[in-house]
């Protein structure tokens, strides 16, 4: 039983110790798990309100990993994370967009659901086409103000194809 436990001793201090200790550690799970508690809550009592934080929460995510990216990659050199980064900027614009046009947000014209299911689609098409090409794009040396511009030029499209109606139909009220 001592031979067990002193092996028990010597993985844990080798392989628990580095990866595994500070995932078990309180602390990081306190602030997800007291958010997840506050948006289950506030969903029982607006959902378009848990709708806008849980949108928000999601929109700085992208933003933050951008701006780490970016200004670190002098530091870096990490390409596939520039050309993650890269991508999640615009996908967060385009999270944005569907936040606004949500219906019930009452800020824009667009106020059936159609057009914020659109956003939300074309976020989710751009997010596949960044992952599939992340790969790709990280073994060659691209600008990274070309890259921005790239993605962003397809998240752009994407939009003016919504806004004038070029986007196929998504939703119809009533129906779904």
């Amino acid at each position: 039983m001592i031979k067990l436990n002193n092996n028990f001793r010597r993985l844990k201090g080798n392989f628990m110790g580095k990866w595994f200790e500070p995932i078990l550690k309180w602390q990081i799970w306190a602030l997800p798990s007291g958010m997840s508690v506050l948006l289950i809550l506030l969903a029982q009592f607006s959902f378009l309100t848990f709708h806008t934080v849980a949108e928000l929460f999601t929109i700085t995510i992208a933003f933050a990993m951008f701006s780490l990216a970016w200004a670190t990659y002098d530091f870096s050199k990490n390409r596939f994370l520039l050309v993650i980064a890269s991508g999640y900027l615009w996908i967060g614009g385009l999270d944005f967009l569907h936040m606004l046009t949500y219906k019930g947000m009452n800020l824009f014209i667009y106020d059936e659901g159609n057009t914020a299911v659109q956003f939300w689609l074309a976020a989710r098409y751009l997010e596949a086409l960044l992952l599939l090409s992340a790969p790709l794009l990280a073994q060659r040396s691209i600008d990274k103000y070309i890259l921005v511009m790239a993605f962003g030029s397809v998240a752009i499209c994407l939009s003016i194809m919504i806004l004038l109606g070029y986007f196929p139909v998504s939703f119809v009220d009533g129906i779904g």
